[in-house]
């Protein structure tokens, strides 16, 4: 996967409040859910022990439910069905 240079840099400020600065995505990048693809871009940046974050803007064109005291996002699949994430 060849990650695309940004037009402008992408300012993301982590947990610890440390500005991060973003000069690439990976575009139409696939994410899969209980056998579901999704498309997915994703901005490449060293988070430590996580893998991948997904973003607000993401969980929301898809619409998620987020459960706080459950610590769970759940996102409709195709079928009507709730993915958990």
């Amino acid at each position: 996967m060849v990650p695309t240079l940004r037009d402008t840099p992408y300012s993301i400020e982590l947990a610890d409040g440390k500005p991060v600065e973003v000069t690439h995505i990976h575009r139409d990048c696939k994410l899969e859910l209980d056998g579901k693809s999704f498309a997915i871009n994703i901005l490449p940046i060293t988070l430590g022990s996580f893998d991948l974050v997904v973003g607000m803007d993401w969980l929301s064109k898809h619409p998620a439910e987020i459960l706080y005291r459950e610590k769970i996002a759940r996102v409709p699949l195709p079928s009507g069905e709730l993915s958990s994430i």
